[in-house]
This record gives structure tokens, C-alpha cells and sequence, in this order.
């Protein structure tokens, strides 16, 4: 199996992916914008040791992060309440 075109095509990739997560240097290796590591470290040293959440709804609302619900006020309460009335 020649998987040439494939190997380069991923390659080619790879190489775009690096170069878009990267920091982009002018013409005297000024930092034009900084690479996503480099902002992850410093969000890492920002936020202490702690590490960074995945910003799942269970992981936020066991770490308490975000707003409180209250029972019976969402998008579907009214819905509830007809078909519980109806019952």
C-alpha cells in the first residue's frame, strides 16, 4: 500500500496546526501575537498550581463555578407545569 499522498498531506498538517498554536515573531524576533502556550503558562501561573478545567456543566457545578438554577424558572418549567395540571 503506497500511502505517500496521505504522509505528506498529514505532515502538511502538522506543520500548519504547529505554526497556527506558535508565537509569531516580526522582523527583529519581536513577539507579533503569543502562541497558546505561552497563554496557557500564564494562565497556569495566574491561577497557582490549580490545573485548568475542562469547562464541563458537571465539573463547574460541582466546583461551584457559574450561575445558580432554581427549580421551576428554566425554559421547560412552564411545559411541566401544563402537563402536571393536566394529570
Amino acid at each position: 500500500v503506497d500511502n505517500q499522498k496521505e504522509l505528506k498531506s498529514a505532515m502538511d498538517n502538522m506543520r500548519r496546526v504547529r505554526v497556527q498554536l506558535s508565537s509569531k515573531l516580526d522582523m527583529q524576533s519581536q513577539p507579533l501575537r503569543q502562541g497558546i502556550f505561552d497563554l496557557l503558562q500564564k494562565l497556569r501561573s495566574i491561577k497557582g498550581a490549580d490545573p485548568i478545567t475542562s469547562n464541563l456543566p458537571s465539573e463547574n457545578i460541582s466546583m461551584g463555578i457559574g450561575s445558580k438554577r432554581i427549580a421551576g424558572t428554566g425554559r421547560t418549567a412552564g411545559i411541566l407545569l401544563k402537563k402536571q395540571q393536566k394529570q
